[in-house]
């Protein structure tokens, strides 16, 4: 529980640095669905090319039709906002996205541990 609660905190840092609309749209409590994007979209540029229509679909399968359009929608003004937050020359997103990714992969790992001890 303290490697997870470390790792997420880890995440809460690099997501603040993408700017305060993803925390906003993803939440607090990274359930699988917020880790699964992040392990695999957290560039915002990524998140453009992605789409609202293919972005709502990813988000759907990963949330079991939890998240759909209005999130897709929330996520691709995040990524908007932290191009115009950061401009041109601000930040390496993609080397950003890459430690994203590494956390989110860590806390999906440590979150299954969790779930399969016995209670």
């Amino acid at each position: 529980m303290k490697r997870r609660t470390a790792v997420l905190q880890r995440l809460d840092a690099q997501l603040e640095l993408l700017g305060p609309a993803w925390y906003e749209v993803l939440g607090s409590n990274y359930g699988k669905a917020a880790l699964m994007l992040l392990a695999r979209y957290a560039d915002p540029n990524a998140v453009i090319r992605l789409g609202h229509a293919r972005l709502s679909r990813f988000l759907a399968r990963h949330s079991r039709g939890w998240w759909k359009d209005e999130h897709a929608a929330g996520l691709l003004a995040a990524a908007r906002e932290s191009l115009e937050l950061w401009g041109l020359h601000g930040i390496d997103f993609a080397e950003l996205a890459a430690d994203i990714a590494v956390e989110a992969e860590q806390a999906q790992m440590l979150s299954e541990q969790i779930d399969d001890l016995p209670r």
